[in-house]
């Protein structure tokens, strides 16, 4: 789906003054860098089957949000058609922790690697969706 097709789909979208494709990730959907206004925001697509899911995972992360997680909330979750679906959650300007990680020294390395897994450790006592099946069965 390109820019036009976006626009098109999402009104939202229309008062954006840039929309750029991100490629780095993992993410095998397409995802680009908003800006709307003074405001960053990353719009991600997925597979229309994926729709309900994305919801959830709204809901989950609202859920994380409102106990004091560092996460980015969901500002909006779509359908453009049977075939895609959207997300819009700010956009977090930032380096990747591998290239910080190798210029930090080690007591800032340390410092990270324990909030990480204090977040992490917090992330994981958050129950997931009814609809996500248990790691035994995805595993």
């Amino acid at each position: 789906m390109d820019r036009k097709e976006l626009i098109q789909n999402i009104d939202w979208l229309r008062g954006a003054t840039s929309i750029e494709a991100l490629t780095a990730g993992y993410s095998r959907y397409p995802k680009f860098h908003v800006v709307h206004g003074k405001m960053n925001y990353v719009l991600r697509l997925a597979d229309g089957t994926q729709f309900d899911r994305q919801r959830e995972l709204a809901e989950v992360v609202r859920k994380m949000a409102d106990a004091g997680l560092p996460v980015a909330p969901y500002l909006a979750v779509g359908r453009l058609s049977d075939r895609w679906c959207y997300s819009i959650r700010p956009y977090i300007k930032g380096n990747d922790a591998k290239t910080e990680l190798v210029t930090a020294d080690d007591a800032a390395a340390y410092r990270l690697g324990v909030e990480a897994g204090r977040v992490l450790a917090a992330l994981h006592r958050t129950a997931a969706p009814a609809s996500v099946a248990d790691w035994a069965e995805r595993c």
